[in-house]
């Protein structure tokens, strides 16, 4: 009997690895579905909580990639049923964390905030403080999108700090990112050009062209507050040809930002000058988008 149930374990295990690998390394999402699957009937078979866990967190990724929300819902919440069933609070913390994203792109952000509030309480039992960070990241978006633009403040500087102090340079970087969008709608430019400064020069140093263009659309932001609008425009058309695709924005919220930055934009120059400046921007590279942001 004891044989049986190793056999079993291991074909569970090896099906999750294989499910695994066919959709991170040849992303094959149906091959990793049936696989995954498979994986689940096995775990579920031979009585393994844990496993049937991972298979169900794994299977709710490669739904998400599949573009199909309602499943990936479905498997998370029977994850998360299970694990608090078990007493399973790692496990537990992120599938709460990918629920909370889940309300959160749907703009629920009630839900999303209780869910990320529970989160951020099982992150603290683990003393796992860059999750803690995590956490209070996520708290400190949902804050934005409702506008609460003071507790986001609080949220993201919090975030920071322990980014800050674990060392974790492309984290801070995101973060002083987001602190200049919560800067430029307190109509604090001149600390919001500073915080988008420091998270260029960071991503910089670490290569990130999505971050690099991320914070560029945030300094156009400001210029587009201020009335600079084609300066704004050259900006936001560097930003554009920087960023490796339009899904490289760091979450909706800021493609909603730059998109905003380039209607207004648009309506103030109307449309000739405002293509012919974007045009001119698109056809910056780093070093002179680095140069036009000191002149």
């Amino acid at each position: 009997m004891a044989r049986q149930l190793q056999d079993k374990w291991l074909i569970g295990v090896s099906l999750y690895a294989l499910g695994e690998c066919a959709r991170n390394y040849e992303h094959d999402f149906p091959r990793a579905q049936s696989l995954l699957a498979n994986c689940l009937a096995s775990a579920r078979n031979s009585g393994d909580n844990w496993l049937t866990i991972l298979a169900l967190y794994s299977l709710a990724w490669n739904a998400r990639l599949l573009g199909d929300w309602q499943l990936v819902t479905d498997f998370l919440e029977e994850a998360l049923a299970l694990g608090q069933e078990i007493g399973e609070v790692w496990l537990s913390a992120a599938i709460v964390d990918q629920l909370g994203e889940q309300a959160f792109l749907k703009s629920d952000y009630v839900h999303a905030k209780a869910l990320y509030d529970t989160g951020l309480k099982l992150r603290r039992e683990l003393r796992d403080q860059a999750a803690v960070a995590g956490s209070l990241n996520n708290l400190g978006k949902v804050a934005y999108a409702e506008r609460d633009y003071a507790q986001a403040k609080t949220l993201f500087e919090e975030s920071l700090a322990l980014f800050d102090e674990l060392g974790q340079q492309e984290s801070v970087a995101i973060l002083s990112h987001n602190l200049g969008y919560v800067a430029v709608r307190q109509k604090r430019y001149a600390q919001a050009r500073s915080y988008f400064g420091q998270g260029l020069e960071l991503f910089r140093r670490l290569e990130n062209s999505a971050g690099i263009a991320n914070c560029i659309s945030g300094l156009a932001s400001i210029a587009v507050e201020s009335g600079n609008y084609p300066y704004a425009a050259r900006l936001l058309g560097a930003s554009e040809n920087l960023l490796p695709s339009q899904d490289a924005f760091f979450s909706p919220t800021d493609k909603a930002e730059h998109e905003q930055s380039l209607l207004t934009t648009r309506q103030a120059l109307g449309d000739a000058e405002f293509e012919q400046l974007l045009k001119q921007g698109r056809a910056f590279s780093l070093d002179m988008v680095m140069a036009y942001l000191k002149s």
